[in-house]
């Protein structure tokens, strides 16, 4: 594996703009970018991904 190229990050990169109807009306559009590592994007990151709560046992 070439450790200085991120096949895993390239992969989510390439599905920016992706759209999907995931059923009852829903719909999932995927946005992807490759930015620096800074204090002010890790911000925004936490922002745009609120904790999500698990889900009870038995799904």
């Amino acid at each position: 594996m070439n450790e200085s190229h991120d096949f895993t990050l390239e992969a989510l990169i390439d599905l920016d703009g992706f759209i999907a109807e995931i059923g009852e009306g829903y719909w999932v559009k995927i946005e992807a970018k490759k930015v620096k590592k800074d204090q002010e994007s890790l911000m925004e990151l936490s922002i745009l991904l609120p904790s999500i709560p698990q889900r009870e046992k038995g799904y």
